[in-house]
């Protein structure tokens, strides 16, 4: 069970996302219905570790293994979607994957029962600048190129689903 309560005025969630870079490029996705990219990942389920939660949810979602490599920011997000106010805990890590010798990397699009259609895609830092990446404040840290952990909280408001 996801860690997720919905009530008449705001929807709150717990998510684990990771940022894979290979080749000096990023592995983003973006929903059927989204309109904007955001870091592979999912809900954390209740008694679930975010580090396996990410973990779970690469191999759920790009059927790829990864192994998490350093923490990079937690994100308290408040947000405004097509149900309602959101309040968003997103626990995010440096992933890697555990082989690369095998890897061929390639855009590719997923199928799944909650979220639909699954686009992932693979961007440089530069076209990063042209991408619709959500959270805001995420994308502001990666294209600083800022590793360092930090706690972020964003209320910058937008329109959509993450």
């Amino acid at each position: 069970m996801d860690i997720s309560i919905k009530n008449k005025n705001c929807n709150f969630k717990a998510k684990a996302v990771g940022l894979l870079c290979v080749k000096n490029k990023l592995l983003l996705v973006q929903m059927s219905d989204a309109g904007f990219f955001a870091l592979p990942g999912g809900h954390i389920h209740i008694g679930e570790s975010s580090t396996d939660a990410v973990v779970r949810e690469m191999k759920e979602e790009t059927l790829l293994d990864v192994k998490i490599k350093a923490p990079l920011c937690i994100i308290e997000n408040f947000f405004d979607g097509k149900m309602g106010k959101y309040h968003e805990i997103t626990f995010c890590y440096i992933v890697q994957l555990l082989n690369e010798s095998n890897f061929k990397m390639e855009d590719f699009v997923r199928h799944d029962i909650e979220d639909g259609k699954l686009d992932f895609r693979w961007f440089s830092i530069d076209e990063l600048h042209n991408v619709d990446l959500k959270p805001t404040i995420l994308k502001e840290k990666i294209l600083a190129l800022n590793t360092q952990f930090e706690f972020l909280i964003s209320t910058k408001p937008y329109h959509g689903t993450m």
